[in-house]
């Protein structure tokens, strides 16, 4: 029995189109063991709590691009847009270091941790992703590069209180190093318990490996 999707017909009676399969796609540099464990470190003094939904270790990174739902029929697009951008950046070091909010003004929603090294590299990166994207027909990003890791999401209408003194137990603290050699271009699976993330493939920076 063939797998195909099947089309129906529309109150027309012609055929319709059987729904296009697509990935929820992005960008990324996933962060080492040894840094997933040092971030893991800024859930404190934050109690855990129904306010505050903190990111698994293992799903840590730093996103050059958000592309949301992808055609899967597009996915070559963007892994050929990942190849070109990988190859105008060489490889860099990354330090991680200090803590932030967003919006920075009102109400918290994310929480971060910031780039204390390596940031032109990121930008560079994420601006090559950018235009090769765009020649290849997507749709620009409108908001501002911003490299951070995610660490955790307040949920919709809820306060935390202390966050304040969370930015000043962190203040100037470096998480560590690592080296940033590949650039990935992962799914991102959504179910109940969290999102379940998964690389694609993965492109050496500098064009290494080639």
């Amino acid at each position: 029995m063939s797998n195909e999707p099947v089309a129906r017909s529309d109150r027309t009676g012609r055929p319709s189109p059987a729904k296009e399969r697509a990935r929820r796609l992005f960008i990324a540099v996933p962060l080492t063991a040894a840094l997933q464990e040092a971030v893991v470190r800024v859930r404190a003094p934050l109690p855990d709590g129904r306010a505050i939904r903190w990111v698994a270790p293992e799903n840590l990174h730093i996103t050059l691009r958000f592309l949301g739902s992808v055609p899967e029929r597009r996915l070559a697009d963007v892994a050929g847009a990942l190849a070109e951008a990988s190859r105008l950046v060489g490889p860099f070091l990354l330090e991680l270091g200090s803590c932030g909010y967003f919006p920075p003004r009102g109400t918290p929603r994310v929480l971060w941790v910031g780039v204390a090294a390596g940031g032109d590299q990121l930008s560079s990166l994420a601006a090559a992703v950018e235009e090769a994207l765009a020649r290849r027909g997507f749709p620009r990003e409108t908001r501002a590069f911003r490299p951070h890791v995610t660490v955790a999401r307040i949920r919709e209408g809820a306060s935390l209180p202390g966050v304040e003194q969370w930015l000043a137990a962190w203040e100037g603290e470096s998480f560590g190093q690592m080296p940033v050699e590949t650039v990935h271009l992962m799914e991102s699976q959504l179910r109940p318990q969290g999102p379940l993330y998964r690389t694609l493939s993965q492109v050496p920076l500098g064009g290494g490996g080639s």
